[in-house]
């Protein structure tokens, strides 16, 4: 089975994304681009480590579609994560009162907006607990895991940008 289409380069797509970083570090907003710039390199990483990984484990599943069962699950867990947050309210308000930024033609407001929209009112606005135990493929191991490794990684990789 061909899975090439299910490829993606990682060390490009980092590179380009602290190019960006480093581009853009002197913006009013950089509290923003630091975080747009987190939250990419998060998904080269979960990519990586992740998605690669259970691509490979679940050929079969996948000959036919994407990798739903994957995100259907890690989804669950985040949700739960979040739930369970001591800080879920503050985070919540952070995120409500942001201000969403175009950023010179990689994405827009009005994209950003809806996606902000989305996270606030549909993906984490379930207040039923997720069943984690239906998960055959991600547990809330795996995720915590990739946390805490790859957000240190992250840190690195945003403070190797020179700021000066």
């Amino acid at each position: 089975m061909d899975i090439s289409r299910l490829v993606t380069n990682n060390t490009e797509w980092t590179e380009n994304e602290l190019k960006f970083l480093a581009l853009n570090r002197e913006r009013e907003d950089i509290d923003f681009i630091l975080g747009y710039c987190a939250h990419i390199l998060a998904d080269i990483r979960n990519n990586i480590y992740n998605l690669y990984s259970f691509r490979l484990a679940h050929r079969q599943e996948l000959a036919s579609g994407p990798a739903s069962v994957f995100y259907k699950e890690a989804s669950a867990i985040n949700l739960l994560l979040y739930q369970t947050h001591p800080e879920r309210n503050a985070i919540w308000e952070l995120l409500k009162q942001s201000q969403c930024v175009d950023l010179y033609g990689v994405a827009d407001s009005l994209d950003m907006e809806k996606m902000k929209a989305s996270i606030l009112y549909d993906q984490f606005s379930s207040t039923e607990t997720s069943d984690l135990s239906i998960n055959k493929c991600v547990t809330m191991k795996d995720i915590t895991d990739f946390i805490a490794n790859e957000s240190e990684y992250i840190r690195e990789q945003l403070l190797s940008v020179r700021w000066s």
